[in-house]
């Protein structure tokens, strides 16, 4: 009876948020040491649209990238935040101001795609800058770098900010994903359009000081047969750089960005993949060079379904492609959507994203819906880990009714950290919301 005493009770701060005692809680279990509960709540300048990216810095240091749109939803145009957390969720008061970097350019929306941490400490942005209130507006991509305390740092591009297409083109761009190689030079995942349509996939290379690196493919860019944007990128030990899009389909390039037609294995020393996937599934690569997405399985209780891919391009037998779902097979008519994935050291999969109820604790209906964040974890041979959470998952209600977890990251101690917004039943106000779960 008392082992049932304390698996119950773990249970029940899992999905209450309510703090456990850490040598009684289970993998899964929020961590009571950050915030309040394992959970922070936080308001930004603005409304919190949407959370794009979550790292830890080596120093324990939690970075959160966010698009934000200063006073009420739909008043003006929308900017980047970056947001930092001590090891422990408070605000770090020391980065930008008081604990806020807001990046803008006029009158102009930008909206933050991804972001990397460089060796020195330096925080790369990428992301679009458009002009709301004209039709057809061109986008603009571009990538900021900022100094360790929050300040635009003046060596890179012009005045910290490099624009891939300047704001006199009528060229439409925006980068997808970025990734940081040893040698300081950085490589964008770039998706062409016209319109709002996409019509081309670029691989881009840029010098530690932004510039164009000329010696990869045509004056720093590689175009793409893939006719899906870049959601992955990795690096290989060997220096060639492998681009999975939302296809799925896996793309390799040597080093100076010439095509590689070889599809035998590599090993891969640095990845990154695209967060914040609303509307495509998310992916990551393996060190072998698979990679991993996630489709949605529609029904009357909606779940999804991860599935593993050799960079030929063909489906991975060998992996057990689980359906997840965050309640662990609910008969309502409810839905669990993935925004986020990563891999943690062992291989495991994480994927974070929300859980949709329409009907709550006490058997009401919902019209709008319920939202909580939602986390699950797979092991590396594609079975779910039935000693994470519940069966495998997990979902944690917060104040607001309205959750939605974007971005996940694994910290060095193996805890997990997730981020994303907490909003009004109504979405009349919205915040950031990060979480930290005990990962061992």
């Amino acid at each position: 009876m008392r082992l049932r005493h304390q698996l119950l009770t773990i249970g029940l701060a899992i999905t209450s948020g309510l703090p456990v005692s850490p040598s009684h809680a289970a993998p899964g279990a929020l961590d009571p040491s950050f915030g309040t509960g394992g959970i922070v709540s936080l308001p930004l300048q603005g409304y919190a649209d949407l959370i794009f990216k979550v790292l830890q810095q080596p120093d324990g240091k939690i970075l959160v990238a966010t698009f934000a749109i200063p006073g009420p939803l739909g008043s003006s145009t929308g900017n980047a935040q970056l947001v930092r957390l001590l090891a422990n969720g408070a605000i770090d008061t020391s980065f930008g101001t008081n604990g806020i970097v807001t990046f803008t350019q006029g009158t102009l929306d930008v909206s933050p795609a991804d972001m990397q941490l460089q060796p020195d400490g330096s925080i790369l942005v990428a992301g679009s800058i458009l002009m709301l209130g004209v039709e057809n507006p061109p986008e603009h991509g571009f990538v900021a770098r900022f100094t360790p305390p929050g300040v635009l740092d003046p060596s890179f591009g012009t005045g910290g900010v490099a624009l891939i297409t300047p704001l006199s083109s009528d060229d439409d761009g925006a980068p997808t994903v970025l990734l940081q190689q040893t040698d300081g030079k950085i490589v964008i995942g770039y998706s062409e359009t016209f319109i709002g349509h996409f019509i081309g996939q670029e691989v881009l290379r840029r010098n530690d000081d932004g510039t164009p690196d000329t010696g990869f493919g045509t004056g720093g860019a590689v175009r793409l047969a893939a006719n899906r944007g870049n959601s992955a990128l990795a690096l290989q030990t060997d220096g060639k750089i492998i681009a999975v899009s939302t296809q799925p389909t896996a793309t390799r390039l040597l080093a100076n960005g010439m095509l590689d037609n070889s599809t035998a294995p590599g090993t891969v020393a640095a990845t990154t993949s695209f967060q914040a996937l609303t509307d495509t599934p998310p992916l990551t690569v393996q060190p072998d060079s698979r990679y991993i997405t996630a489709v949605e399985v529609y029904g009357q209780h909606e779940t999804m379904q991860l599935q593993r891919f050799t960079l030929a391009n063909r489906p991975d037998i060998s992996f057990h492609s689980p359906d997840i779902d965050f309640v662990a097979r609910s008969k309502r008519a409810d839905r669990s959507a993935d925004y986020a994935m990563t891999l943690q050291a062992n291989g495991d999969v994480l994927v974070a994203g929300s859980y949709l109820t329409l009907i709550d604790g006490s058997g009401r209906t919902h019209g709008g819906g319920y939202q909580s964040f939602g986390l699950a974890r797979a092991q590396a041979n594609g079975k779910l880990d039935k000693t994470f959470g519940k069966a495998g998952s997990l979902i944690t209600a917060l104040p607001g009714h309205n959750a939605r977890a974007t971005a996940v990251t694994v910290q060095s101690d193996g805890n997990i950290v997730i981020a994303g917004t907490q909003a009004a039943f109504n979405e009349s106000t919205s915040i950031l919301a990060v979480a930290r779960y005990l990962g061992n």
